[in-house]
């Protein structure tokens, strides 16, 4: 019974989060809007990028857990970051807070320490879209209500 509800509850988690999302975003929009799109270029790119932020981000995860926290494999955060990228959906701290309670129950490893390293992951990658984004408003003439941006980049 216990093996039988181990399997079974991953798979209702993943329906409820896909009932969420279909309650925020009607099948029929949706559908519509796939008309607009080509849609094997669309899935190609989108599985790229997915995999490719994946990939860097558990580089990332892996190099400052086990830097600051605990000693973890690329395949290891790998596997928790997947599971918590389903997460992030609903919640994204609730997603961090699993990751961190995952390597608290897995490896001891300080839920404090933990969060902290993630914390500093986030605010690193804050800094670095932030960066972008006044990058680009150096190479581009953006006005938004009369003001022109790349003044102030």
């Amino acid at each position: 019974m216990l093996k039988t509800l181990k399997r079974l509850i991953p798979w209702l988690i993943c329906a409820i989060i896909f009932y969420y999302l279909f309650k925020q975003i009607p099948p029929k929009e949706m559908l519509v809007a796939l008309q607009l799109v080509n849609l094997p270029k669309f899935i190609f790119y989108s599985l790229l990028y997915f995999i490719l932020i994946l990939v860097l981000d558990c580089f990332t995860i892996t190099y400052f857990i086990s830097r600051f926290s605990t000693k973890i494999t690329f395949k290891e955060s790998l596997l928790v970051r997947g599971v918590s990228y389903l997460i992030m959906i609903l919640n994204y701290h609730a997603a961090q807070g699993a990751f961190a309670v995952y390597f608290k129950k897995t490896h001891k490893a300080s839920i404090a320490k933990t969060l902290g390293t993630l914390g500093f992951i986030s605010i690193a990658d804050l800094i670095l879209v932030f960066t972008s984004g006044l990058v680009a408003l150096s190479f581009t003439e953006v006005t938004y209500k009369g003001f022109d941006l790349q003044d102030y980049s």
